[in-house]
């Protein structure tokens, strides 16, 4: 998954409320990992899981939201390879 593509989740991300449970445990992996990168001086990787970490937090935050004002591929709406061609 990306989650850093065009400042924010790549549009290939399919997900529904139900996999937010992944997302926050993967969410609190990455803030682990860039407290570690921030002590080692490792700034290439703060800036890179900083962008991960605001990506995940957008996801989580649209899939607050109604299905029908979610993104299409967030759960609620169909994804665009399943709508008519």
């Amino acid at each position: 998954m990306c989650f850093t593509k065009d400042n924010g989740p790549c549009h290939k991300l399919v997900t529904t409320p139900e996999h937010a449970l992944v997302i926050v445990a993967t969410l609190e992996d990455l803030r682990k990992s860039k407290q570690i990168a921030e002590e080692k001086g490792w700034e290439l990787s703060v800036n890179d899981l900083g962008d991960q970490i605001r990506g995940m937090e957008q996801v989580l935050a649209g899939l607050e939201l109604p299905a029908d004002k979610r993104p299409k591929s967030w759960g609620g709406r169909k994804a665009i390879n399943e709508t008519e061609h």
